[in-house]
C-alpha cells in the first residue's frame, strides 16, 4: 500500500502515512471540485434509462420515498391524508358544509343593538373590557364576539349566548363548549 497523497510506502492497512497527509489531500479534493460551467456534466441530458429508474423511485419503489413527503414531516404526512379524504368524502363535505350554513342561518344575525349591550354588559360586569374565557382585559382591537354555546352545536346569536372574547381566545375555542376548552 502507498500513501495516496505523497506516495510513500505503508507497513500497515490505511490510505494515508499521516493526519497531515489526508488534510492536504482533502484540501486539493475541494479545488478540483467542479461547480456550474467547469462541471463536465453541466447541460447534459438524463439518458432514457436513468429517467426510468427516477420516475420508479419517484413512484415508492425503490427506498424511503413517499410521493414527496418525508417521513418526518408529520404535518405534510397529515395534510396529503386530509386532501385524499376530501376527494374520496366530497358528498360527505358538501352535506356538513349545508348543515353549517342552515344552522347559521335558522339561529339569524345579531343586531347591532344586541353587540352594543354585549359591549355594555361585559363592561358593567368587570369594569374594563375583559375576555370571558381567560379574564384577562382586552385592548381595542384585539376583542372578538364569540358564541357561548357555538351555532355549530345548537346556540342562537341571542344577547344571553353572546360574550367578548380575545381573537386568539376565540380561535381556540373555535366551534367546541365551553366545558371542553382550556384556556389559561
Amino acid at each position: 500500500m502507498q500513501c495516496k497523497f505523497c506516495g510513500k510506502a505503508l507497513t500497515y492497512q490505511k490510505k494515508f502515512c499521516s493526519r497531515n497527509c489526508l488534510c492536504r489531500f482533502n484540501a486539493n479534493i475541494q479545488k478540483i471540485t467542479f461547480k456550474g460551467k467547469n462541471n463536465p456534466f453541466y447541460n447534459k441530458k438524463h439518458t432514457k434509462e436513468t429517467i426510468e429508474k427516477n420516475r420508479i423511485a419517484h413512484l415508492g419503489k425503490i427506498g424511503n420515498w413517499k410521493g414527496g413527503i418525508s417521513a418526518n414531516d408529520p404535518i405534510a404526512y397529515r395534510r396529503r391524508k386530509r386532501k385524499e379524504w376530501g376527494v374520496k368524502n366530497k358528498d360527505k363535505i358538501k352535506r356538513y358544509k349545508q348543515l353549517y350554513h342552515c344552522r347559521r342561518r335558522a339561529s339569524g344575525w345579531p343586531t347591532l343593538a344586541d353587540i352594543q349591550l354585549v359591549y355594555e354588559d361585559n363592561i358593567k360586569q368587570y369594569g374594563t373590557l375583559t375576555c370571558y374565557l381567560c379574564n384577562k382585559v382586552v385592548n381595542f382591537g384585539k376583542d372578538s364576539i364569540d358564541h357561548i354555546i357555538p351555532v355549530f352545536s345548537g346556540g342562537s346569536n341571542e344577547r344571553s349566548n353572546l360574550a367578548i372574547a380575545h381573537r386568539v381566545c376565540n380561535s381556540i375555542k373555535n366551534k367546541r363548549r365551553l366545558e371542553d376548552v382550556k384556556i389559561s
